[in-house]
């Protein structure tokens, strides 16, 4: 029996790295992530949930491993463990996808202190297109940090990024011997421990990559504010208005052969339609900023309102988390 992994998340917890780096190189595996397509049709799900389309893809999905003679399938996208733009609320179709593919599958979550979290998760929003500012985020006012509103602006319910009670859901839903937790700072403080859990949960040798690697660029205090603006230009599904059409050439980029001429025509193209086409050009790297967009009472609160959980979280599992400040 192939050992089926899924590595659900979450967001800006190295998963470009993974995907790009090391996954590719795990010996005996097929990876299936972006190219493969489940992510895409998972989007539509999203937007039109429907049980016969969600079987298929779920069938669909069993095929490739069934079809591959390979001892490791490992599904990574960061979205299994839900939209946080739509407050994590299809988790639960996330959770029926994995358990119908092999519900004795294997969980893989990479966890992020919550306010550093919460900061790249903002800077992932104006990557999108919005132009929420950071308190608009956080739903933080007069001191305190508010729920989801679903009719609001890009924003997110710090209470969502609750990883013990997370971690408890899918350890119902798998068994706790199955679900693994991986914490994003050991890559900083103690990378050896990152990379023998990872070797461990996939079973198989792993080649790290060189130190200091990196494959996204991040927003910072000036290109931040440039973007809020720039992003109300162009016409999205929240910005219905907007004068621009915004990546207009993405699913045919997504057809068009991996490595042809035609993708790479197609993706320059597209590539202006889009506020990240200049701001993580040059141009954005001479706008100076600071790298934390969150108000440090914001942080306070954020802190606060985490440190029962990671504690929690920390015991059941032993990961360290007090040391790197999670509580």
């Amino acid at each position: 029996m192939a050992r089926i992994v899924f590595h659900a998340g979450y967001m800006k917890t190295a998963s470009t790295l993974l995907q790009g780096e090391v996954f590719p190189h795990v010996p005996d595996c097929d990876v299936y992530s972006y190219a493969s397509g489940f992510p895409h049709r998972v989007y539509a799900l999203r937007d039109a949930p429907d049980d016969a389309k969600l079987r298929a893809l779920a069938d669909d999905m069993r095929s490739w491993t069934e079809a591959s003679g390979k001892g490791l399938q490992l599904f990574s996208w960061e979205g299994l463990v839900g939209d946080y733009l739509g407050d994590y609320r299809d988790a639960a179709m996330m959770f029926e996808l994995m358990r119908m593919v092999a519900p004795e599958g294997h969980v893989l979550l990479v966890i992020r202190r919550q306010g550093d979290l919460a900061n790249s998760l903002y800077k992932q929003a104006l990557h999108r297109g919005h132009w929420s500012t950071m308190k608009q985020f956080l739903n933080f006012a007069d001191g305190r940090l508010g729920p989801f509103e679903p009719a609001g602006p890009a924003n997110i319910a710090i209470a969502s990024l609750d990883f013990d009670a997370a971690v408890r859901r899918y350890e119902e839903a798998f068994g706790a011997e199955r679900v693994h937790v991986l914490v994003y700072e050991w890559l900083k403080h103690d990378p050896e421990r990152f990379w023998t859990a990872l070797a461990e949960v996939l079973n198989r040798s792993i080649e790290p990559p060189a130190r200091g690697k990196a494959l996204n660029v991040g927003y910072n205090a000036a290109s931040a504010r440039l973007a809020r603006r720039l992003n109300r230009l162009f016409r999205t599904p929240h910005n219905p208005r907007g004068l621009l059409p915004y990546r207009p050439l993405d699913e045919r980029v997504r057809r068009a052969p991996k490595g042809s001429a035609a993708r790479k025509l197609l993706s320059a193209l597209n590539a202006p339609f889009d506020p990240r086409w200049l701001l993580q050009s040059g141009f954005a790297t001479r706008l100076q900023g600071a790298s934390d967009l969150i108000p440090p009472e914001a942080r306070r609160a954020i802190e606060r309102h985490c440190a029962a959980s990671n504690r929690a979280l920390d015991q059941r599992r032993g990961l360290g988390l007090a040391a790197l400040d999670y509580y």
